[in-house]
């Protein structure tokens, strides 16, 4: 329903305010507009309340292991990010290429390294397989054509990809994953023992390719060599540059993040996010259809396996972190041989998370806690973008222009605070719609004229 504010122009709800008159109609005029003001946000919300009834009736099951798993994800993938967002490029995949790495900076960038980066990554990309999967089930049982749906769907998404990595963050994964997702959907069919058997050939020949990369670093002429070698460890005048252009105006910001994102979404694409990701999906898929992701598997189960993966994961990944440092943090041994290490770790590491946060889902009580973490699930989509936008403002010159003037530990604490807000803000949205507000608009522009049939 709209407020009424014909009584706010007649100006009768203001009693006589005893003051000159000149400043008695001054603050008439800011009471005026603080008041209309509040009551037109009164109707955005009345309107936004009214629009998500509406879609009630599209609404998918939901599965609390599924939603928790997600904002744990959400939470723990700016541990890693927040490098990106704060440091130089180079610093992300080289910790010695910028700052300081001793006493408490090195052991944030360690257990960061060894809890977090790909760990969560890899949740995400099993999610995304298993959501087709439901999103196609959901489909089918409203009588609506679930290709044509996705499809949309999933336009959708790489266009918000793009926007994303564009005009606010280079290290956007939401266009990769929109690109995986129009081939991967349609093997959502096949059986789950054939799909775990061709995501792990996709993850292995990942590998592959990346130790074959790795081997022709001694052939490859010397002047593209050079430029990798400035890309893994920059000299001084070009740190100087990178960091100048992100304290820097938006405009140029904006040339440069345009060369990063052009190599991340073609040549990262190709060696390397399509087959990990796109394996990861297939096992999603496989991991919803068995059960193991909605809960329905033995305690048992999720005890051992996780418990097993954990050990096998984080040990792989400090031997692999060893060994980094042993070789110096190289180009030639840690772009791509020594990360294989993190690579093969992050999955195990991975699965354990998975487990015991699925064992929490089915636990009784801890219900504020499980209510906390799955509201920032439940609004993915809205939270990942938000992350962008804080951290980009706390880092970047057109906001307060942090960039390369925070330690590890001090970005920690950023880390800390931005979760804080999104908890908070997903708790209060939620408690007045059912979505986030991309969530939202991102459904409506998919179900807008969806064809009543299943293809």
């Amino acid at each position: 329903m709209k407020a009424n504010t014909t009584f706010l122009r007649c100006g009768l709800f203001l009693p006589s305010l005893q003051l000159p008159f000149l400043l008695e109609a001054i603050v008439r005029l800011i009471l005026y507009n603080f008041v209309a003001f509040s009551i037109e946000v009164f109707n955005l919300v009345d309107y936004l309340r009214q629009m998500t009834k509406a879609l009630t009736g599209l609404s998918k099951e939901r599965f609390l292991s599924l939603d928790l798993i997600r904002g744990i994800a959400m939470l723990g993938i700016l541990f890693m990010n927040i490098q990106s967002f704060s440091m130089i490029n180079a610093a992300y995949a080289n910790p010695l290429a910028f700052e300081d790495l001793n006493g408490i900076n090195y052991w944030v960038w360690y257990f960061s390294h060894l809890l977090a980066d790909s760990k969560f990554m890899t949740l995400f990309s099993v999610l995304f397989g298993a959501g087709m999967v439901l999103f196609a089930e959901n489909a089918v049982k409203k009588g609506l054509a679930p290709t044509y749906l996705f499809l949309r769907r999933n336009f959708l998404l790489l266009i918000i990809g793009l926007i994303h990595a564009y005009f606010l963050w280079f290290g956007d994964i939401l266009f990769s994953y929109a690109v995986c997702g129009f081939m991967f959907f349609f093997f959502r069919n096949s059986k789950s023992d054939n799909l775990i058997n061709w995501g792990i050939f996709l993850i292995a020949f990942e590998i592959v390719l990346g130790m074959g990369i790795s081997s022709t670093f001694l052939h490859i002429p010397e002047a593209d060599y050079t430029e990798m070698l400035q890309s893994w460890q920059p000299n001084g005048d070009a740190i100087n540059e990178e960091i100048a252009i992100y304290q820097g105006s938006y405009s140029d910001q904006l040339k440069d993040r345009m060369g990063k994102v052009v190599t991340f979404q073609t040549f990262g694409l190709l060696i390397y996010t399509f087959w990990r990701s796109g394996g990861l999906m297939l096992i999603g898929m496989a991991l919803y259809k068995n059960g193991f992701l909605t809960g329905q598997l033995s305690n048992r189960f999720y005890t051992l396996t996780g418990t097993v993966s954990l050990i096998i994961g984080l040990a792989i990944t400090a031997y692999g972190i060893d060994q980094q440092f042993g070789h110096g943090w190289t180009m030639e041994y840690s772009m791509l041989q020594g990360s294989q290490f993190n690579y093969v770790g992050s999955l195990g590491t991975a699965l354990g998370y998975a487990c015991f946060i699925i064992l929490f889902a089915k636990m009784k009580g801890f219900d504020f806690i499980k209510k906390i973490f799955s509201n920032v699930g439940r609004m993915a989509l809205s939270n990942y973008i938000l992350q962008s936008i804080i951290c980009t403002f706390i880092f970047y010159g057109f906001g307060l222009g942090w960039f390369a003037e925070t330690s590890r530990f001090h970005q920690l604490l950023v880390v800390l605070l931005v979760s804080t807000i999104q908890i908070v803000w997903s708790t209060i949205w939620l408690q007045y719609f059912k979505q986030g507000p991309l969530e939202m608009l991102w459904k409506r522009l998919t179900y807008t004229s969806a064809p009543a049939k299943i293809d």
